[in-house]
């Protein structure tokens, strides 16, 4: 049996100019799980693991398919793409940013990582 969690939290104040929101995905399972995801405009940062590694074994775009690090900062999507994680329990977390954020809080220009991602830990 397993359950799943999905919680959308508000950006405090004092990060609204930045931050969209907060997504938190808990799963409380065995199996593996794949998600749907639709294209969007807004880039954003993922913690996710399990026992140290990655909870997200891949994601698939019609254009790739690329493993995640445990944090990652993501570009804007233009694509639909895949979510598959591995077997287990987990937590992920997302900060969402808005469409500028990436150039505002880091210098990156956003269409450098459409449809892709680098490790936060850079």
């Amino acid at each position: 049996m397993s359950s799943n969690t999905f919680n959308i939290l508000p950006a405090p104040e004092i990060l609204k100019k930045d931050v969209e929101c907060f997504r938190v995905f808990e799963y409380v399972g065995e199996e593996g799980l794949a998600i749907k995801v639709s294209p969007n405009a807004l880039p954003g940062i993922v913690f996710q693991h399990i026992n140290g590694q990655p909870a997200i074994e891949n994601i698939i775009t019609p254009a790739k398919c690329t493993s995640t690090p445990t944090s990652f900062l993501y570009g804007p999507g233009t694509q639909p793409s895949i979510m598959n994680y591995k077997r287990g329990s987990y937590t992920t977390m997302q900060v969402i940013l808005k469409p500028y954020a990436l150039q505002t809080l880091l210098g990156i220009n956003a269409s450098e990582l459409a449809n892709g991602h680098v490790d936060f830990l850079m």
